[in-house]
């Protein structure tokens, strides 16, 4: 059935070919209970009408209709009209493609439907952040959601973050932009969304603005972000300490669009790629790319793309970018995966009103996957392969998903061998190392780290008989000995108490806090209880070490 246009004045539905409906405007008195404006009339306007549309026979009332309004609780109407065919249910578009809401098949009938800000704002729990902002006439605009969880996982993973707005350009056409991080497991981690208006700098300052002051004013070290003029005008002027990486997938992935009509556009590609994924520093990454320029015929308008893009370079070639830790993420490939994630859930016929509910749930899933990976890690400890000594360290401080990738450095350790090592003072020691590789296809698209490879150092470590590596070489965010704040916070998508780990931890913090706040009174007092909890210690690590075996 085609949708149905509402003229706002009269009520009168514009396109009912069969005139099976009927719309009327009726009076509604002050005191009568809005469905639209429960949080007091911020973000909405409050109708002074209702409207009331009566099909086959039956009258439903439903909210005043006003340009780009979000429609609440459809399932209540179709309940209403008892004798109306379910097949042929009303399919309302109202204003602007922005802001379109559909009504049809695609509602659950098990569940209330709710407009985004209801469901976001649902539950009341401390450190939920909604935030929204509405055009002059009353339209809402643009909505930021930072949960009590993203917010606590922040504290830890807030170094690195991608945001994304690939959800305002795919098929799906939802206007979605996320923040996202890497939690200890290298599983991707949402750390706040937004339903947005319109791709301007504009809307970027103000999702920014307030998705810093959401997160304590902590901003990143980096962030990770498309080639957008607008994005990167709205980070200068908001978090502009923070160092700002483009993908560098998206920009080579353009080179069939700018650069393929070239004769030799294969090998152009090639080279390429070879000057931006294999220099390992900035003056042979200018070689490279120099030597690309000389050898090719371009053309004016390829050549001035190319030189747009070296005058960027800081903003995108690795080897610019090695002097910061990036947590893996190198494209926005590490936020699409969070977006192929809701495909699950969301498909191009979900509305406006019904994604809310469907993030809560893709959301769920996402939580239960890290706890899962929590138990997976507490439970079960990956063999050692190669014996060397560091490799056991970090077996029994990294997460199993970090300790793999620990691993796969030391099988390669086996094939690298120290040729020369020659004393250069009292405090220097010069290492030549001969390492034994396998070389993939030609310029291989894998970017390769542009340090000295972990390997190398780890041969340092057992060529000195290192049996201890440094704490500042293991890292906080992949320890999996760490008790971390965002696992224990109860969200609308989540409840860490379904897991037998957090109910314990829970038990155990009724019993400890008396102690500790009646020992705080005095410092003797607490002198006793640190003693008796370093023996208590010494105790647990016998036993975890018992029951690990």
């Amino acid at each position: 059935m085609s949708s149905r246009e509402i003229d706002a004045e009269s009520g009168r539905l514009l396109n009912d070919q069969d005139g099976a409906f009927e719309w009327r405007w009726e009076p509604q008195s002050s005191d009568e209970e809005d469905g639209l404006n429960q949080d007091g009339g911020d973000g909405f306007k409050t109708p002074s009408k209702k409207l009331v549309l009566t099909a086959y026979g039956e009258e439903a009332e439903v909210p005043e209709v006003k340009e780009g309004m979000i429609f609440p609780d459809w399932e209540a109407i179709d309940v209403q009209l008892k004798g109306y065919d379910r097949k042929r249910k009303v399919s309302g578009d109202v204003g602007t493609s922005d802001n379109q809401v559909h009504v049809g098949s695609g509602v659950r009938k098990s569940k209330k439907c709710e407009c985004p800000v209801q469901v976001f704002a649902s539950v009341n729990e401390i450190g939920q952040w909604v935030i929204r902002r509405q055009a002059d006439d009353g339209r809402l605009q643009d909505v930021l959601w930072v949960d009590a969880r993203s917010r606590a996982a922040y504290e830890e993973f807030g170094d690195v973050v991608c945001f994304d707005t690939t959800y305002l350009t795919n098929q799906y056409r939802m206007p979605f932009a996320n923040f996202v991080g890497v939690n200890h497991h290298g599983q991707s981690i949402l750390l706040g969304c937004a339903l947005v208006s319109r791709e301007n700098s504009d809307t970027f300052e103000w999702i920014f603005s307030h998705w810093l002051e959401c997160m304590g004013g902590k901003a990143p070290i980096g962030i990770l972000t498309d080639q957008d003029a607008a994005i990167r005008k709205a980070l200068r002027s908001t978090i502009s300490q923070t160092v700002h990486r483009w993908c560098l997938w998206h920009i080579t992935h353009k080179f069939c669009r700018k650069l393929g009509k070239n004769e030799e556009y294969q090998e152009l590609k090639e080279d390429l790629e070879h000057a931006i994924y294999d220099s390992l520093d900035v003056d042979e990454f200018e070689m490279n790319w120099a030597t690309v320029m000389e050898r090719y015929n371009l053309s004016e308008e390829e050549s001035d793309w190319l030189e747009g893009m070296y005058a960027e370079r800081v903003m995108w070639i690795p080897a610019y970018l090695k002097h910061l830790f990036w947590a893996g993420m190198k494209t926005t490939q590490r936020v699409e995966s969070i977006n192929s994630f809701f495909d699950c859930y969301v498909d191009k016929h979900t509305a406006l009103y019904e994604f809310a509910e469907s993030y809560c749930e893709a959301m769920e899933g996402r939580a239960n996957a890290e706890s899962k990976a929590d138990e997976s890690t507490a439970r079960n400890i990956r063999q050692i392969l190669t014996g060397f000594p560091i490799e056991e360290v970090f077996q029994k401080c990294y997460t199993d998903a970090k300790f793999n990738e620990v691993q796969r450095e030391c099988s390669k350790m086996l094939y690298v061998n120290c040729v020369r090592r020659k004393m250069l003072d009292e405090a220097l020691e010069e290492y030549e190392l001969e390492d034994k590789v396998w070389v993939k296809p030609k310029y291989s698209r894998k970017e390769i780290l542009t340090r000295r490879k972990i390997k190398h150092m780890m041969v340092l470590f057992d060529l000195n008989n290192q049996t201890e590596v440094p704490e500042k070489y293991i890292l906080r965010r992949w320890r999996k000995d760490v008790q971390r704040k965002h696992t224990k916070v109860k969200v609308m998508y989540h409840d860490p108490l379904k897991t037998e780990a957090v109910c314990r931890y829970d038990n155990l913090q009724v019993l400890f806090d008396p102690i500790c706040k009646k020992a705080s009174s005095y410092k003797e007092t607490v002198d006793i209880v640190v003693e008796i909890f370093q023996l208590l210690e010494i105790r647990l690590d016998d036993k975890i070490s018992m029951l690990d075996r």
